[in-house]
């Protein structure tokens, strides 16, 4: 079977208010790497064939820059997944049972400077039975 790659790419579109007082420019270019904060799956990471599973993603950066989600999923079977508005959500929903690799990569767009990103690599599992996910 030929591993399925699919790739989303969503830009907000406001940032958040700069604080006065924050540091902005501690980089030759001006610009700093976004940072995933956090990544959450609800129900799990673990699943039964055709149930969803949320994904919510928390990224900051310190200059304040729109950032840009980027969902990649590499799997063994058959999937669905579909990005909220925002980028920063998707709902993923395994159609044959494996294990998908997710990338999440976050960019910013900022306002000098090259745009930078990280990432974050996490596998979901998709089981035959409701029984057996555990989180």
């Amino acid at each position: 079977m030929i591993t399925p790659w699919f790739l989303i790419l969503l830009t907000l579109s406001a940032a958040p208010k700069k604080e006065p007082g924050t540091p902005f420019d501690n980089t030759s270019s001006g610009n700093h790497k976004p940072k995933i904060q956090d990544v959450s799956f609800s129900p799990s990471k673990i699943v039964a064939v055709s149930k969803p599973i949320v994904i919510t993603a928390k990224a900051t950066d310190l200059d304040f820059d729109l950032l840009e989600f980027k969902w990649e999923l590499e799997g063994e079977g058959e999937a669905d997944y579909k990005p909220s508005a925002q980028g920063n959500k998707m709902t993923f929903i395994g159609k044959t049972p494996g294990r998908y690799q997710v990338t999440l990569t976050v960019c910013d767009v900022p306002k000098r400077g090259k745009p930078l990103c990280s990432d974050l690599k996490f596998n979901l599992d998709v089981v035959a039975s409701a029984a057996s996910p555990k989180k």
